[in-house]
């Protein structure tokens, strides 16, 4: 506990709160990292969807225009 608070220390000051709720989420639940990098996997999986939706769609725009 002591070794992460002095972490904390380390993390600049405009990522302290972030970090005091993340370390606390994490003292409560044991897989709130695995959750977060679910989260982030999932939000990822759906910008590339949406990225290849309006590729798609942009590309017929230009097709049927010319």
């Amino acid at each position: 506990m002591k070794s992460l608070l002095e972490i904390q220390k380390i993390v600049p000051w405009y990522q302290r709160l972030n970090y005091s709720r993340a370390f606390e989420n994490g003292l409560k639940d044991p897989l709130y990292g695995h959750k977060c990098l679910a989260h982030f996997y999932n939000m990822q999986v759906l910008y590339a969807t949406l990225q290849l939706v309006f590729s798609v769609v942009a590309i017929f725009f230009i097709a049927v225009n010319t």
